[in-house]
């Protein structure tokens, strides 16, 4: 996990403020201050504290829980667990309550209860509770099933009846004359061309969706209106010393790294200079019961927009640069900081979803159980219409196909709902900021198409150890891919292809 860097005593100030906002009832202010905090020190037992009474205070039962069972699993005393405990039985969760119970009540020695009996007995007052519960809860449940199950019994009863009705009431009332339908039926029977009515047939579950929203409000609102002394506190500059820059072998290594689509690429030289990048660590979140988190860094090139990451070591020893150093770096202005903020956290949704992707699969498998019980509950009703229906001969095989077609898709509907209402949803905002300064080679491409030509720089990162991607013109993808357009403008493959 990254580990952010900030001024000394920028983080007690982060914490101090966040309580004071909370105190004033600022609570959206309080929990922006305080995450910010938590990306930077995760395992803060105060901040994680902190970030439970306030979601107690919005009513943020699924966040008390997020953070106080952290907190706890950090520092298991008494106070940090009375919150805890309110908050599953809040939200009515008695199964994973009488387990938590149970294990706590294993994990604690008699030590323990002599020094804190009140927890103790709260403890196993709870567990008796969440167990009751549990099994009122299961009754419930049970019985609302067989009231359904009910309904559909009389339901499928009355649908039955009045077919039945509307059956009599098409016949004909003449004296013995026979409608040719009826005389196909009987010539059919006759005939014993009997027919095997259709079978259920075999369904696949689609796959859980995820999706990644950037929310860049929060930064937006505090942005606006900064002047120059607020901007420089808030995306402090740092500096890294003893970088080495690698010089030799740079037009193999773009040989190996670049390829050319529909232009022809020529590598002119390389020449020493400076980059500038700004760092955006971005807190991810996804909206789900036990809400898994993250944080992750990502560094724009504020010349290019190429977005880059790097393992956080390489970057843990920057000290902030003196006010000689700061004063070399490009003059950015509020906009142009929240520009840059944007595309990196637009350029962090697929990190964020890959890291995200151990939890989808476990919501997958839970789904795909569901989907399979409400399948073969489905096949089981459709076994049992056709073991109630006549067997269809070749005029009566129309009424049971579309009957299946019916139902099928009928229970389409239903997965769609089911999956609709699994969709995982996760936003991802930016917290941190701060400017960094590398030494870096510089390399000369000049880019033909055609008749035109057009002179790119292309930047050696001495981080990564690689040259960087160029953002397309069009589709603002960062590619190794070299296209281009008539009028000199950059292309990726895919807009190359398209």
């Amino acid at each position: 996990m990254p580990k952010f860097v900030g001024k000394p005593g920028y983080l007690d100030t982060l914490r101090i403020q966040s309580l004071e906002a909370a105190q004033k009832g600022n609570i959206a202010r309080a929990l922006d201050l305080a995450k910010r905090y938590h990306a930077r020190r995760p395992d803060d037992v105060r901040v994680l504290n902190h970030l439970a009474h306030m979601h107690q205070k919005l009513g943020d039962w699924a966040g008390v829980i997020k953070y106080g069972r952290r907190s706890y699993d950090l520092e298991p005393v008494g106070k940090h667990l009375g919150i805890l405990l309110d908050a599953y039985a809040r939200l009515g969760r008695f199964e994973p309550l009488a387990e938590f119970c149970k294990v706590e009540l294993k994990r604690r020695t008699w030590m323990d209860a002599l020094r804190e009996p009140g927890v103790q007995l709260r403890l196993v007052a709870t567990q008796i509770r969440a167990r009751l519960s549990v099994r009122a809860q299961h009754r419930r449940e049970q019985r609302l099933r067989k009231q359904e199950e009910r309904r559909q019994l009389v339901e499928r009863a009355r649908r039955a009846e009045a077919a039945r009705r509307a059956a009599i009431e098409a016949e004909p009332t003449g004296s013995g004359s026979i409608p040719e339908a009826a005389r196909r039926v009987e010539a059919a029977d006759k005939a014993h061309a009997q027919l095997e009515p259709p079978s259920w047939p075999v369904l696949t579950l689609p796959a859980l969706r995820l999706d990644v929203l950037a929310d860049v409000s929060d930064l937006a609102a505090d942005l606006k209106g900064m002047d120059r002394k607020a901007l420089s506190d808030r995306v402090p500059c740092v500096e890294l010393a003893d970088i080495y820059v690698k010089h030799e072998g740079l037009e193999d290594l773009f040989q190996r790294q670049f390829h050319a689509l529909n232009v022809r690429v020529e590598f002119k030289g390389a020449r020493e200079g400076t980059a500038e990048y700004l760092g955006v660590g971005l807190y991810y979140e996804a909206k789900t019961e036990d809400r898994p988190d993250g944080v992750l860094e990502v560094w724009i090139n504020t010349d290019t927009g190429a977005a880059l990451a790097w393992p956080a070591h390489l970057t843990s020893g920057a000290a902030h640069c003196s006010p000689e150093g700061a004063a070399a770096f490009k003059p950015l202005t509020p906009g142009d900081v929240m520009a840059l903020a944007e595309r990196a956290t637009r350029k962090s949704r697929e990190a964020a979803a890959e890291q995200l992707r151990p939890h989808l699969r476990s919501l997958q498998e839970a789904l795909e159980r569901e989907f399979t019980v409400l399948q073969d509950q489905r096949r089981a009703e459709w076994d049992a219409a056709v073991a109630a229906m006549a067997k269809p001969d070749a005029s009566r095989l129309a009424a049971p196909q579309g009957d299946l077609a019916e139902r099928t898709d009928r229970f389409l509907r239903e997965v769609d709902d089911l999956v609709a209402r699994r969709t995982v949803q996760a936003s991802v905002h930016p917290m941190d900021l701060r400017r960094l300064r590398l030494p870096v080679m510089l390399c000369s491409v000049l880019i033909t198409r055609r008749e035109s030509s057009r002179a790119v720089l292309v930047a050696y990162n001495p981080l990564t150890r690689h040259f960087e991607p160029l953002p397309c013109h069009h589709c603002d993808r960062d590619s190794y891919g070299l296209g281009a357009t008539d009028t000199g403008e950059l292309r990726c493959a895919r807009c190359v292809k398209h």
